[in-house]
């Protein structure tokens, strides 16, 4: 926590004036407040990294929601003595969802921290997350980095795809956790054209896994860009011959 505080003192006194005041109406009111207590505050001045970070080291329990600039709910997270525990963004749970939520740099939106010793969102209670909450944020910091990279060399997210080759092959040299996501996307692939914004749609993992896989089976000839049949030109009316 020292470390992030000295890294990010702004953070350190908005938390500090946040429980203050939570402090200071708990005394007027000569009780403990009842329900769940929030910070909150905007991912323009509060990057999510810092926000993981301070849940952690501070050892809290309770939710994490994500707004996007519309302030619709994105991604929830829930936390359990500072370990995350459960999460969901979009159509993504667990593990998965963590991932896609640091695949970009910039999220516009805000943030809000309740908490409280349940989940609050009744579909994160039958998704759990094991791995250790600092050895995920080093995960998602290499991920995003790979993310990026692949994305240079990949297919326009939304240039249209086919299959290329008779039979389904994994290679050797291929990743072989990822050989699961390769079959299903073969077999959903069958006869028709798809993107890769499709695949990340149909499928429960995050986009870097449908990248990895798209872009080795690009390599290997399994399937191939669909390029546009180039339209013919109209000709220019033949010149009436000039009578003699």
């Amino acid at each position: 926590f020292v470390a992030i505080s000295q890294r990010v003192p702004s953070f350190l006194l908005f938390l500090c004036e946040q429980m203050a005041l939570r402090l200071n109406h708990v005394r007027a009111a000569g009780k403990t407040p009842s329900g769940p207590q929030k910070l909150s505050g905007s991912l323009a001045n509060f990057d999510l990294i810092t926000v993981h970070q301070t849940i952690i080291s501070s050892g809290q329990t309770g939710e994490l929601e994500v707004l996007n600039a519309h302030n619709e709910r994105m991604a929830t997270f829930f936390f359990q003595g500072g370990a995350l525990r459960s999460g969901q963004f979009q159509q993504l749970t667990g593990e998965e969802a963590f991932w896609q939520l640091f695949l970009s740099d910039d999220i516009p939106g805000s943030f809000s921290f309740a908490s409280g010793v349940q989940p609050i969102t009744e579909c994160l209670q039958s998704v759990e997350i094991n791995q250790s909450p600092n050895d995920m944020l080093i995960m998602a910091m290499r991920y995003r980095d790979e993310f990026h990279n692949i994305r240079k060399t990949a297919p326009d997210p939304n240039a249209l795809l086919q299959r290329l080759a008779h039979e389904f092959e994994w290679p050797d040299d291929a990743e072989p956790e990822l050989k699961p996501l390769a079959e299903k996307i073969w077999d959903y692939t069958d006869d028709r054209r798809f993107t890769i914004n499709e695949l990340y749609r149909q499928n429960a993992v995050c986009e870097l896994k449908i990248y990895q896989v798209v872009s080795e089976m690009l390599r290997i000839g399994q399937i191939a860009t669909v390029h546009p049949t180039p339209q013919p030109q109209p000709q220019a009316p033949a010149q009436l011959a000039k009578a003699s």
